[in-house]
């Protein structure tokens, strides 16, 4: 899938598997995952960023002069000291709450959410806060995607965001099964070894590095 215009117009710019570290002022530091983009906010705008597509953690360190904003799809959050992570995909964004507390405002509503929450919000407005691990979510930041109970075909989508070429799971019934495990960003293969030694589901390679399963 090709870059949109704004992707590639962004001040900051990941690519397929890449990570980024950023330090935007002395108490605010953000870290990219895979395949993200994000505008800079201009002076008069205050401090804060447009996610375009993909997904960040910040954190703020200690109370700023005004809030740090981070514009997301047709939401916007905020917080004068905490550390959350934001997904977006589209027009469907994540947020979660790791420490501290962030307020999110998207249509006329708008909530807070403290450590260990989450709430997703789409062009239809917020939907309800649930309470997620935190260090599930955040794992990436220490180079390692974590699951717990999550269908294969889930586990599947997720490790797409970090490879090129994609994986394709062919089997309705075999996607629905429940992975637990621990897989490292840099050594990623190592989960097509594994559906196969599990699940003892076929994967066969094809060029372009396509894979299907099942």
């Amino acid at each position: 899938m090709w870059p949109s215009l704004a992707e590639l117009s962004a001040d900051r710019r990941t690519g397929i598997g890449e990570q980024q570290h950023l330090a935007l002022e002395d108490a605010v530091s953000v870290d990219l995952n895979t395949r993200t983009s994000i505008a800079l906010h201009a002076a008069d705008q205050g401090a804060g960023f447009d996610l375009i597509s993909g997904e960040a953690a910040i954190t703020v360190a200690r109370q700023v002069g005004k809030p740090f904003h981070v514009v997301a799809a047709d939401g916007r959050v905020m917080t004068s000291r905490a550390v959350f992570n934001v997904r977006r995909d589209g027009a469907s964004v994540r947020l979660t709450c790791i420490e501290g507390d962030v307020a999110v405002e998207c249509g006329r509503r708008n909530l807070t959410l403290r450590a260990a929450e989450q709430v997703a919000y789409d062009a239809d407005g917020l939907g309800g806060v649930v309470s997620v691990d935190p260090g599930a979510v955040a794992a990436w930041r220490d180079g390692a995607l974590l699951f717990r109970n999550t269908p294969l075909a889930e586990v599947i989508d997720e490790v797409n965001r970090y490879r090129t070429g994609r994986i394709m799971l062919i089997d309705s019934r075999l996607g629905r099964r429940l992975v637990t495990a621990r897989f490292e960003i840099k050594h990623l293969d190592t989960v097509l070894v594994q559906i196969a030694d599990v699940f003892k589901a076929p994967v066969k390679r094809l060029p372009g590095g396509l894979v299907l399963v099942g």
